[in-house]
């Protein structure tokens, strides 16, 4: 089936670019010696399961996709991530999937493969060759390490261009001729430059987007995209009820659907082209994200974050959003893969001058805020990214770093100040109403650990952007965070599951985590700390049991739980107290299991009870 809108995207499969993992890509590498080729075929039936189907149910089986409604039992095995399906249960779900479909054509493995390879393909992870799949130079660097997914991503928005031999489908789009990464970027840049004249620039917010970024196909229309887009916002902000800036936007988007979006003007249907329209804009936006060149503004727009924005200038000032062109698929290829063939325009030393100049402006600044404190003073250990490979020199990484370091201190300071840690206790209450509520919550909960302070030194181990956003969880080797005060250290651990898939998702993982601690500070107290909207009874008596006999101690908050003890601090801070971290040390060591508790239930009701009394002293 051909492409039926002129809109390009990355690719709706994933869903989440975070899911573009090594672990995925080995699944391919496994299998580059097999033909990449759709099942054998007999008046409609299968007769012989070939390669783009072995890929798929190994995927499946892997546990790195599912293709059909889990019951609660495969639910709670899909999350044991140390277990494989077997390849029984794989013919099971695919059997469903195929009974539950509502496609057209039905539930197809082989076509679901070519589905989910293509995101990985378009940014250089996986090539073709011949009939075979096989993993790129740059793919092996992503699996073995040495480049982050943030380097994927960023060499890959500098250099997609459309058309190309790689993504033909898109080669049908009326006019195409454009880099979409850095044809979005002048966009932004463009509407931020005419709203600006009048208003404080906002970037796009989330309508504008999901109409005008992917439906950009050509670098000439930019400007003229520009003044539709600011037009279309006065036109609105002019309206005075809520009803008619609904209809007024309603009307527009029905009127640009129909005349501008079909490549077949004969096969219109408004309604599901702005699902794909929505869908294009959720799937591609978040890829962009991952390079640091785009950040959220707000709760609804997207901006060029103020450290990216020298670099952002410079390339829309070379043009970089024009196609290069290539003959053919080989040559593109080469091209997306090498992370030496793009000369970054910031390279050369005057214009690498004026990003360093810029990144120090914003330095600068944070130090007028918190008093020039010098970055070895901060007590808040960041981990090490290895991102920006392709393109910034030492010492522009070195600024960002500082920058980030010196966002977080801000952070540090801010919320010892109540009405923060007010509205702070609003988004933790809020936290699973969030899109990307697991991201959110472990940012939030290093906010927290915050609000309680006197820390000698805090490590939060997810990975953020240049303006210190959130942009990645931590690690599932390793802790969310680990805070050390001068006479003990905490292991925090947060989730958002609350049935049994917590318990197998995080019962042994945080005791190992505490158990590791432990043995990296032997003569140092260690506890752990765990934080989930409730706790699972088997979470619980796991570590009543582990608790109990003396080996490692986590002690787990409900959310509600957690939020009073923000509650109690959020109270002192505004009647001029200080609070010491003994307070906390007090309360998570009296809650240890002890020896006069036989059951874990007994166990729980102590936290409240102890909990209810730290409350209110």
């Amino acid at each position: 089936m051909g492409q039926t809108y002129n809109a390009w995207s990355i690719g709706t499969a994933l869903r989440d670019p975070y899911r573009m993992t090594p672990e995925v890509l080995s699944v391919f590498d496994d299998f580059k010696d097999t033909d990449f080729i759709g099942n054998k075929k007999s008046n409609g039936q299968v007769t012989e399961i070939r390669g783009q189907e072995l890929i798929y149910r190994e995927l499946v089986r892997r546990k790195l996709t599912r293709c059909s409604e889990l019951t609660k039992e495969e639910e709670d095995e899909f999350n044991d991530k140390e277990s494989k399906f077997s390849v029984k249960k794989v013919d099971k779900f695919i059997l469903r999937a195929k009974e539950q479909s509502s496609a057209r054509e039905g539930f197809e493995p082989d076509q679901r493969a070519r589905t989910f390879t293509k995101p990985f393909e378009r940014v250089g992870l996986i090539q073709n060759d011949g009939k075979k799949k096989i993993v790129t130079a740059l793919g092996k660097k992503y699996i073995d390490g040495d480049i982050e997914l943030a380097d994927v991503f960023l060499n890959f928005g500098l250099k997609w261009e459309l058309p190309n031999a790689s993504d033909k489908s898109f080669n049908a789009i009326k006019n195409i001729n454009i880099k979409p990464f850095v044809g979005t970027l002048a966009l932004i840049s463009e509407v931020n430059n005419l709203w600006s004249k009048e208003n404080k620039a906002v970037g796009l917010d989330s309508w504008e987007t999901k109409f005008f970024v992917s439906t950009l196909a050509s670098y000439k229309d930019i400007e003229k995209t520009a003044t539709e887009i600011i037009s279309l916002r006065k036109d609105y902000f002019k309206l005075n009820s809520k009803e008619e800036k609904i209809d007024f936007r309603k009307r527009f988007s029905d009127q640009f659907i129909s005349e501008r979006i079909f490549i077949n003007p004969e096969r219109v249907n408004i309604k599901n082209a702005n699902t794909t329209l929505n869908d294009y804009a959720k799937d591609t936006i978040p890829l962009f994200k991952v390079t640091g060149f785009i950040e959220n503004r707000g709760y609804q727009h997207i901006d060029i974050p103020e450290a990216s924005s020298v670099q952002a200038s410079l390339l829309i000032k070379n043009e970089l959003y024009k196609p290069i062109g290539f003959p053919g698929y080989k040559e593109y290829m080469e091209y997306v893969t090498d992370l030496d063939a793009f000369d970054a325009p910031w390279k050369e030393d005057l214009k690498e001058k004026a990003v360093i100049e810029s990144l120090d402006i914003l330095i600068d600044k944070e130090n007028r805020k918190e008093k020039n404190i010098d970055v070895e003073e901060i007590n808040i250990e960041l981990p090490t990214q290895n991102t920006n490979l392709l393109s910034d020199s030492a010492d522009i990484s070195e600024r960002k770093e500082e920058l980030k370091l010196k966002k977080a201190y801000g952070l540090q300071n801010a919320y010892l100040v109540h009405e923060n840690i007010s509205d702070l206790i609003e988004r933790y209450e809020n936290v699973m109403s969030e899109k990307d509520r697991s991201l959110k919550l472990e940012y939030y909960q290093f906010l927290s650990m915050l609000v309680i302070d006197d820390f000698e030194i805090i490590k939060p181990n997810f990975k953020s952007n240049d303006e210190f956003q959130i942009s990645f969880y931590a690690p599932g080797n390793i802790p969310d965070m680990t805070i050390e005060y001068g006479t003990f250290h905490i292991v925090s651990e947060v989730t958002v599951l609350k049935n049994r898939d917590q318990w197998i998702n995080e019962g042994t993982p945080v005791i190992v985590h505490v158990d590791e601690h432990k043995k990296k500070y032997p003569n140092i107290d260690v506890i752990g700390l765990f934080v989930a909207p409730t706790i699972h009874e088997n979470t619980l008596r796991q570590w009543f049991l582990e608790g109990k006999m003396g080996n490692n101690a986590v002690i787990p908050f409900t959310f509600s739980q957690w939020i009073s003890i923000l509650k109690k601090y959020m109270e002192a801070r505004k009647n001029g107290e200080n609070p010491k971290s003994s307070n906390i040390k007090n309360l998570l060591f009296e809650l240890v299991p002890n020896s006069n508790e036989t059951r874990h239930e007994e166990w729980e009701d102590r936290i409240e009870n102890q909990l209810n009394e730290f409350i209110i002293i």
